[in-house]
């Protein structure tokens, strides 16, 4: 399979949880946050917590349960990493208690979603961020059955053949989604863009050459 690399665009990955004053109420004395369970004079964490992300096989999924390793050997609890498609991920946080023990961990469709069409959350308002997790770079790889070694060649093939060739990539709104878009743009080709639920099942199928080529 034959890599191409074109301009990079890093986009961040960062752990997000429901409202920070919801979440952390607010000692009188210092004007500190404290967990609701410190509050009700309990330990927290004293269950199980959770992180929400992407689907199984994903860069979200592998980092989430890094993660998940670390806040587990820290606070002695249990951390399970629920997977679900990208796009629902927020909508299933929003909905749960504002608690502390659910968390988010997503990129750049969580801010731009809302953006494209109305949802269900509003990632200011509904969410607090913990931490910037990662950055990604954006790269365009190609199927080896695809006659191009460059992005010089890839593009003049795009235009002998316009609506012809597709590419993949998980999460309307998304980061990559949008980066290959402004590529075709800036280009000024037509590939055909094929939606999944996830990055790993756009891997698998550019390695057994249903698509063409993912951003």
């Amino acid at each position: 399979m034959s890599l191409l690399l074109f301009i990079v665009w890093i986009f961040p990955v960062g752990l997000m949880m429901l409202g920070v004053g919801a979440v952390y109420g607010q000692d009188p004395s210092t004007g500190s946050g404290l967990a609701p369970d410190l509050i009700r004079g309990q330990v927290f964490p004293n269950k199980p917590l959770r992180i929400v992300t992407g689907l199984i096989g994903g860069g979200n999924d592998f980092m989430s349960r890094l993660i998940a390793q670390g806040i587990s050997a820290s606070l002695g609890q249990q951390v399970i990493v629920d997977n679900r498609p990208t796009l629902v991920t927020p909508e299933i946080v929003s909905k749960t208690a504002p608690d502390g023990y659910t968390m988010l961990l997503a990129g750049g469709t969580f801010l731009i979603g809302p953006l494209l069409g109305k949802t269900s959350y509003d990632p200011v308002q509904d969410f607090s961020p913990v931490t910037l997790v990662s950055t990604e770079a954006s790269i365009l790889v190609v199927h080896a059955s695809v006659a191009a070694n460059s992005v010089k060649d890839l593009i003049a093939l795009a235009k002998a053949k316009p609506g012809v060739l597709n590419y993949a990539s998980s999460g309307s709104g998304g980061t990559f989604h949008l980066a290959a878009e402004l590529f075709k743009s800036l280009a000024g080709v037509n590939i055909v863009r094929i939606n999944y639920k996830g990055a790993a099942p756009v891997t698998n199928d550019l390695l057994g050459g249903q698509v063409q080529m993912r951003s």
